[in-house]
């Protein structure tokens, strides 16, 4: 036998590893070759599993083969590929199991979508098997048609364990504080839940989500989402929703679709709760009878938040959808928009107290591009508003926090209303995001990281709540925990360049120690957009260089910039600070005091302004500002 990669897979054909007699090649994944086998001891055949050639020199890969093994080994069900045996012969391990005759949905696909019949006798028998799987612990993470087999006789056969994880049996709807994402998201693409692709924890659930997509792609001849690339894929997966099967073949049942949609829904609390359940309805469906009724739905991403009362119009529900969709974009034009789309949920119902607290909020993220403090007036009076309608309003409150703290600097009134927000609906994300920023400016990073993960796993489709764990990270100090979670996070975004992203990884490498690096990507982002913050973070990072006389040549525009252009007096006074030119740098502070630049509340903790910490003057400023000591 051969040492470890060290021949082509197609050399294993004729030989004879440990005691099984290589006949033929079956097929491949990404990591792993199947072949067909003689076991000469017991005579049968067997299904052979080796590591490919590039495969069998990384570690993980050889652990994620050994995981199979031992994970398969512990499951009894007829639908699940039974392990014999796990050996190493000449140094290559192999996995030994059933050998399936058979074939593949995805050559069962070739022929074009199943009758319905047929379809529901193989969902049926496949959630069965994954049933079994979770009850055991077990959740596959990679379901797709290849890994499901069909034999000869009709018996459906679930393969490919090698990405299998243990997980809690009963999953919790609520928040757990203690969970962590994983480093980065295993499985395929174009099966993988919302959670899975943002490497989260998973559970039973996410399978329901990969079974839904394999019910979709068996129901209609084509998967329910799709891209020329996986990031594109990623992005549908997180942002759109599906085309409803029965619109792509309208012979499909309504309560097959209604399944298929409900396995399909973003948010893990909305799908099936387990594959039995989801199991129990397949085989309703396969009876002549119709699914069970799902529960109502938590409302959608840009919807009503939890917590909201709706006794309103349905014109204005439908106004207020379309005014968070546009919020949830949070470019000026997207916030103009929903404005407009707010006042028009107003105007048809001026009782609706959400439509208020969405006004409030479009206010407070357009304060930096609307005159010094109009913005935070106008979301001031609108938050009200939204509380004297309805007193138990979740985002109301919210919305009357980040007034509170960002415009007021009332540091208690503040977290006081993003505690009573929270109390009266756990599951508001954003109420967890923007108490995690009020955290931050406190110096609390442990505390605020907990309350940014939870909005992370409550909102796992938007893309602000992954920036506020990567803020704390950042106002925290921990750089290197910074750029790793910036990675995974941007990997995921869709495709082309993303301002934000960038300029939050120059920040980064700026004050972590990297300014070389942080230049390219500040030069990069300049490229696309003048944003006067964006020089700040320039001349911050040539300054770090050694470069002070470019970093000097940057900010003269800073300095005097043209009339059309704003420039907020703190990123002005950071560039000076890590400069050495103290006494500007006071002098601007002052001016952001005056003014209550939105991004003073920062000035505790941002590591710009390290240098001026030991002047009377930096402590004098921050006691002006109520900071508690």
């Amino acid at each position: 036998m051969h040492e470890t990669g060290s021949r082509t897979d197609a050399s294993l054909i004729g030989q004879v590893v440990s005691h099984y007699r290589v006949i033929e090649r079956l097929g491949a994944g990404g990591v792993g070759v199947v072949y067909r086998g003689w076991d000469e001891r017991l005579e049968r055949d067997v299904a052979l599993k080796f590591l490919n050639a590039r495969a069998s020199e990384a570690h993980d890969a050889r652990e994620r083969l050994v995981n199979e093994a031992r994970t398969v080994s512990k499951l009894d069900h007829p639908g699940i590929a039974t392990v014999f045996d796990f050996d190493v012969d000449d140094g290559r391990q192999f996995l030994v199991m059933e050998f399936v005759r058979g074939v593949t949905l995805v050559e069962r696909l070739a022929d074009g979508a199943l009758p319905e019949p047929e379809l529901l006798a193989i969902a049926v028998q496949m959630t069965e098997a994954l049933a079994a799987a979770h009850e055991q612990g077990v959740v596959h993470r990679d379901l797709k048609p290849s890994n499901i087999m069909v034999t000869v006789r009709g018996h459906v056969k679930v393969l490919d364990f090698g990405l299998a994880a243990c997980f809690e049996e009963q999953p919790s709807t609520a928040p757990s504080r203690d969970r962590t994402r994983t480093a980065e998201p295993v499985g395929t693409v174009p099966y993988m839940a919302p959670e899975q692709l943002f490497g989260q924890p998973v559970d039973a659930r996410t399978d329901v989500f990969a079974l839904g997509a394999v019910l979709y792609e068996l129901a209609t001849g084509f998967a329910p989402f799709s891209g020329r690339v996986s990031t594109a894929i990623a992005d549908a997966i997180l942002h759109q929703a599906p085309v409803p099967p029965r619109r792509a073949r309208p012979s499909i049942s309504p309560g097959l679709e209604s399944v298929i949609l409900r396995c399909l829904e973003k948010r893990a609390a909305d799908r099936y709760p387990s594959a039995r359940e989801l199991a129990d309805d397949l085989r309703r469906l396969a009876e002549g009878g119709a699914p069970s009724p799902a529960p109502a739905a938590r409302p959608r991403l840009g919807e009503l938040a939890s917590g909201t009362r709706v006794a309103s119009d349905p014109v204005a529900r439908e106004a207020y959808a379309l005014g968070r969709r546009q919020w949830s974009k949070r470019t000026r034009e997207s916030l103009e928009r929903a404005i407009q789309h707010f006042e028009q949920a107003i105007d048809a119902d001026p009782s609706f107290a959400p439509a208020y607290s969405g006004l409030a909020d479009s206010y407070n993220i357009l304060a930096p591009w609307l005159p010094p403090r109009l913005a935070f007036r106008l979301a001031k009076a609108a938050a009200k508003k939204a509380m004297e309608l309805d007193p138990e309003l979740a985002e109301a409150h919210t919305s009357y926090a980040f007034v509170l703290m960002f415009d007021e600097w009332d540091w208690a009134g503040a977290e006081r209303s993003f505690r009573r927000a929270i109390e009266l609906a756990p599951d508001y994300g954003t109420a967890h995001q923007w108490y995690a920023e009020y955290l931050t400016a406190m110096g609390e990073f442990d505390k605020a990281l907990t309350e940014a993960r939870a909005a992370e796993e409550l909102d796992a489709l938007s893309w602000a709540m992954p920036t506020t764990v990567v803020n704390v990270f950042y106002y925290a100090r921990r750089f290197e925990e910074a750029l790793e979670y910036h990675h995974h996070w941007t990997i995921l975004s869709p495709p082309g360049p993303s301002l934000g992203g960038i300029a939050d990884r120059a920040r980064i490498l700026e004050q972590g120690g990297r300014p070389e690096e942080a230049i390219e990507e500040y030069r990069r982002v300049m490229a696309m957009d003048q944003d006067p913050r964006i020089r700040a973070g320039l001349v911050c990072a040539l300054a770090l260089a050694g470069r002070k006389d470019e970093a000097r040549a940057e900010l003269g525009p800073l300095e005097a910039p043209p009339a059309t252009v704003s420039v907020p007096p703190y990123a002005l006074a950071g560039a000076l600070a890590v400069l050495g030119d103290h006494d500007a740098a006071f002098a601007k502070l002052e001016q952001g005091f005056a003014s209550h630049d939105r991004g003073m509340v920062w000035i505790r903790v941002n590591p710009r302004f390290d240098s001026l910490r030991n002047d009377p003057r930096f402590g004098a400023l921050l006691e002006r500002m109520k900071f508690p000591s």
